[in-house]
């Protein structure tokens, strides 16, 4: 199974405090499954339900492809949140960041612009 994930997270700093609050997969059929967590608004805590890394946890592990967009940044935030249980799946990992710099290295790399020049 393929799968696009992606990670909405308080910051951009996952060093100091930064965390993934919305973090999104979507199959080679389209299907879109989405998990969205409360963050408190004094302390920036990630208020995850019991059941949500688990849920996330098998469907990365059951991936037979994951394509990213700065597949680091994505890797190092879930990590702040223990996810997933094991080492990451690199070995199955797309970076479209990194497809974008082997293409064309003096274009733009944000996943707007490549959507445009690569898929028109």
């Amino acid at each position: 199974m393929l799968f696009a994930l992606d990670s909405e997270t308080t910051g951009i700093d996952p060093y100091h405090g930064s965390r993934p609050f919305f973090v999104t997969l979507c199959d080679e059929d389209g299907n879109q499954t989405f998990w969205e967590w409360d963050v408190d608004p004094l302390t920036r805590t990630i208020m995850i339900p019991p059941g949500d890394l688990d849920e996330l946890d098998g469907m990365i592990e059951t991936a037979d492809e994951l394509v990213l967009q700065n597949a680091k940044f994505d890797v190092t935030a879930l990590a702040t949140i223990k996810m997933p249980h094991g080492p990451w799946p690199w070995e199955v990992t797309h970076d479209t960041l990194m497809a974008g710099h082997l293409l064309a290295s003096n274009q733009p790399h944000d996943l707007t612009t490549m959507a445009l020049v690569y898929l028109g």
